[in-house]
Protein backbone atom coordinates (compact mmCIF):
# COMPACT_ATOMS: atom_id res chain seq x y z
CA UNK A 1 0.00 0.00 0.00
CA UNK A 2 1.50 3.65 -0.75
CA UNK A 3 2.10 6.19 1.26
CA UNK A 4 0.35 9.28 0.76
CA UNK A 5 0.98 13.15 2.59
CA UNK A 6 -2.34 15.26 1.77
CA UNK A 7 -1.35 19.15 0.44
CA UNK A 8 -0.75 22.05 1.00
CA UNK A 9 2.49 21.19 2.96
CA UNK A 10 5.87 23.00 3.64
CA UNK A 11 9.23 22.06 1.65
CA UNK A 12 10.33 20.74 4.94
CA UNK A 13 7.51 18.09 4.76
CA UNK A 14 8.20 17.90 1.49
CA UNK A 15 11.91 16.98 1.33
CA UNK A 16 10.73 14.60 5.13
CA UNK A 17 8.39 12.98 3.12
CA UNK A 18 10.95 12.21 0.07
CA UNK A 19 14.43 11.74 1.96
CA UNK A 20 11.95 8.09 4.23
CA UNK A 21 10.35 6.92 1.80
CA UNK A 22 12.35 7.42 -1.62
CA UNK A 23 16.17 7.34 -0.23
CA UNK A 24 15.60 5.69 2.50
CA UNK A 25 13.17 2.84 1.41
CA UNK A 26 13.28 3.49 -2.60
CA UNK A 27 9.81 3.74 -2.96
CA UNK A 28 9.20 6.04 -6.14
CA UNK A 29 7.57 9.38 -5.34
CA UNK A 30 4.40 10.82 -7.64
CA UNK A 31 2.32 13.70 -7.29
CA UNK A 32 -1.84 12.92 -7.47
CA UNK A 33 -5.04 13.20 -6.60
CA UNK A 34 -7.28 11.30 -4.73
CA UNK A 35 -10.26 11.21 -2.56
CA UNK A 36 -10.83 11.02 1.27
CA UNK A 37 -13.90 10.68 3.38
CA UNK A 38 -15.06 12.86 6.40
CA UNK A 39 -17.85 11.09 7.88
CA UNK A 40 -20.47 10.08 4.91
CA UNK A 41 -19.05 12.55 2.69
CA UNK A 42 -16.26 12.69 0.00
CA UNK A 43 -13.74 15.06 -1.43
CA UNK A 44 -11.16 15.11 -3.42
CA UNK A 45 -7.58 16.74 -2.33
CA UNK A 46 -3.73 16.63 -3.57
CA UNK A 47 -1.34 14.30 -2.41
CA UNK A 48 2.05 13.64 -3.42
CA UNK A 49 2.85 9.58 -2.95
CA UNK A 50 4.91 6.82 -2.52
CA UNK A 51 4.42 3.98 -4.83
CA UNK A 52 5.03 0.68 -3.46
CA UNK A 53 7.10 -1.45 -6.17
CA UNK A 54 3.71 -3.28 -7.30
CA UNK A 55 2.05 0.34 -8.06
CA UNK A 56 1.62 2.31 -10.53
CA UNK A 57 0.05 6.08 -10.83
CA UNK A 58 -3.89 5.62 -12.84
CA UNK A 59 -6.71 7.97 -13.72
CA UNK A 60 -9.85 6.78 -12.41
CA UNK A 61 -13.35 9.01 -12.82
CA UNK A 62 -15.20 8.51 -8.68
CA UNK A 63 -18.03 10.87 -7.57
CA UNK A 64 -17.50 12.94 -4.59
CA UNK A 65 -20.06 15.29 -3.07
CA UNK A 66 -19.73 19.12 -3.68
CA UNK A 67 -21.28 21.71 -1.28
CA UNK A 68 -23.75 23.65 -2.69
CA UNK A 69 -23.85 27.46 -2.57
CA UNK A 70 -26.30 28.09 -0.03
CA UNK A 71 -27.51 31.69 1.68
CA UNK A 72 -26.09 32.33 5.26
CA UNK A 73 -27.96 30.12 7.75
CA UNK A 74 -29.33 27.64 5.20
CA UNK A 75 -28.13 24.53 5.83
CA UNK A 76 -25.22 23.26 3.59
CA UNK A 77 -26.19 20.87 0.87
CA UNK A 78 -23.95 18.69 -1.32
CA UNK A 79 -24.53 17.20 -5.05
CA UNK A 80 -22.59 14.80 -6.27
CA UNK A 81 -19.74 15.16 -9.39
CA UNK A 82 -17.97 12.73 -11.05
CA UNK A 83 -14.14 14.19 -11.19
CA UNK A 84 -10.98 12.74 -12.53
CA UNK A 85 -8.24 11.75 -9.30
CA UNK A 86 -4.67 10.44 -10.84
CA UNK A 87 -3.61 7.87 -7.72
CA UNK A 88 -1.84 4.63 -7.21
CA UNK A 89 -3.56 1.38 -8.35
CA UNK A 90 -1.73 -2.56 -8.29
CA UNK A 91 -0.25 -2.95 -11.43
CA UNK A 92 -2.37 -5.45 -13.01
CA UNK A 93 1.20 -6.67 -15.08
CA UNK A 94 3.38 -6.44 -11.78
CA UNK A 95 3.90 -10.09 -12.08
CA UNK A 96 4.58 -10.74 -15.67
CA UNK A 97 6.44 -8.11 -15.82
CA UNK A 98 9.08 -9.03 -12.59
CA UNK A 99 8.83 -12.86 -14.20
CA UNK A 100 10.81 -11.12 -17.36
CA UNK A 101 12.92 -8.87 -15.87
CA UNK A 102 14.30 -12.37 -13.67
CA UNK A 103 14.23 -14.29 -17.03
CA UNK A 104 16.08 -11.78 -18.85
CA UNK A 105 18.34 -11.43 -15.78
CA UNK A 106 19.18 -15.82 -16.22
CA UNK A 107 19.80 -15.48 -19.67
CA UNK A 108 22.24 -12.52 -19.05
CA UNK A 109 24.31 -14.15 -16.26
CA UNK A 110 23.93 -17.81 -17.70
CA UNK A 111 24.09 -19.48 -21.18
CA UNK A 112 22.99 -22.94 -22.67
CA UNK A 113 25.01 -25.62 -23.62
CA UNK A 114 23.97 -29.62 -24.48
CA UNK A 115 25.32 -30.24 -20.23
CA UNK A 116 22.98 -27.70 -19.61
CA UNK A 117 22.92 -23.72 -18.10
CA UNK A 118 26.46 -22.24 -17.52
CA UNK A 119 27.02 -19.62 -15.13
CA UNK A 120 29.43 -16.89 -16.88
CA UNK A 121 30.49 -15.56 -13.22
CA UNK A 122 31.62 -18.02 -11.22
CA UNK A 123 32.52 -17.73 -7.53
CA UNK A 124 35.74 -20.08 -7.16
CA UNK A 125 36.65 -22.06 -3.67
CA UNK A 126 39.22 -18.88 -2.25
CA UNK A 127 35.93 -16.39 -3.14
CA UNK A 128 37.73 -15.02 -6.25
CA UNK A 129 35.40 -14.46 -9.34
CA UNK A 130 36.16 -15.90 -12.71
CA UNK A 131 34.83 -15.17 -15.65
CA UNK A 132 34.09 -18.78 -17.21
CA UNK A 133 34.65 -18.26 -20.81
CA UNK A 134 37.31 -15.81 -20.73
CA UNK A 135 39.22 -16.97 -17.68
CA UNK A 136 38.27 -20.51 -17.18
CA UNK A 137 37.36 -21.67 -20.80
CA UNK A 138 40.99 -21.56 -21.70
CA UNK A 139 42.38 -23.71 -18.92
CA UNK A 140 39.24 -26.65 -19.28
CA UNK A 141 39.98 -27.32 -22.33
CA UNK A 142 43.62 -27.30 -22.22
CA UNK A 143 42.56 -30.45 -19.21
CA UNK A 144 40.77 -31.88 -21.56
CA UNK A 145 43.05 -32.03 -24.20
CA UNK A 146 45.39 -33.57 -21.89
CA UNK A 147 42.66 -36.04 -21.04
CA UNK A 148 41.78 -34.76 -17.47
CA UNK A 149 38.80 -35.00 -16.92
CA UNK A 150 36.96 -31.90 -15.64
CA UNK A 151 33.80 -31.53 -13.49
CA UNK A 152 31.59 -28.67 -13.86
CA UNK A 153 28.70 -27.10 -12.35
CA UNK A 154 26.05 -26.60 -14.71
CA UNK A 155 22.11 -25.13 -14.04
CA UNK A 156 18.68 -25.85 -15.26
CA UNK A 157 16.55 -23.07 -16.19
CA UNK A 158 14.22 -22.24 -13.12
CA UNK A 159 10.90 -21.26 -12.86
CA UNK A 160 10.75 -17.04 -12.89
CA UNK A 161 7.72 -16.72 -11.10
CA UNK A 162 9.62 -15.91 -7.94
CA UNK A 163 13.31 -15.19 -7.32
CA UNK A 164 15.70 -17.71 -6.48
CA UNK A 165 17.43 -17.74 -3.23
CA UNK A 166 18.92 -21.14 -3.25
CA UNK A 167 20.43 -22.57 -6.35
CA UNK A 168 21.29 -26.33 -5.29
CA UNK A 169 18.13 -27.88 -7.06
CA UNK A 170 18.86 -26.45 -9.88
CA UNK A 171 22.79 -27.05 -10.66
CA UNK A 172 24.12 -30.44 -11.53
CA UNK A 173 27.51 -31.09 -11.62
CA UNK A 174 28.68 -33.05 -15.16
CA UNK A 175 31.60 -34.20 -16.79
CA UNK A 176 33.20 -31.46 -19.59
CA UNK A 177 32.73 -33.20 -22.97
CA UNK A 178 34.89 -32.14 -26.19
CA UNK A 179 30.91 -30.77 -27.37
CA UNK A 180 30.86 -28.51 -24.29
CA UNK A 181 34.27 -26.93 -25.09
CA UNK A 182 33.31 -26.46 -28.74
CA UNK A 183 29.94 -24.81 -27.32
CA UNK A 184 31.90 -22.51 -25.10
CA UNK A 185 33.89 -21.28 -27.98
CA UNK A 186 30.83 -21.38 -29.94
CA UNK A 187 29.55 -18.77 -27.22
CA UNK A 188 32.83 -16.97 -26.80
CA UNK A 189 32.35 -15.96 -30.70
CA UNK A 190 28.71 -15.19 -30.49
CA UNK A 191 29.64 -12.47 -27.39
CA UNK A 192 32.54 -10.63 -29.57
CA UNK A 193 30.19 -10.94 -32.51
CA UNK A 194 28.54 -7.06 -32.13
CA UNK A 195 32.16 -5.95 -31.25
CA UNK A 196 33.26 -7.02 -34.31
CA UNK A 197 30.16 -6.15 -36.44
CA UNK A 198 30.85 -2.43 -34.79
CA UNK A 199 34.17 -2.07 -35.60
CA UNK A 200 33.30 -2.51 -39.46
CA UNK A 201 31.23 -0.39 -39.31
Amino acid sequence: MSYKLQKPITDIQRNDFIVEYNHNQGLVIQDGTDTYEDGDLTFKADFIFALEPNEMMADEEVEIDVPDIVEEGEEQTYHKETVTVHHPIINPDYEDEQAERREAEFNKAFFLTSLGYVRRAVTMADGSHKDFLSDLLPVISMGIQGGIPVNILTYDKPPFDEDVTDWTEYQHQVVVTPQFIQECFLQLSADFAPINNNEEE
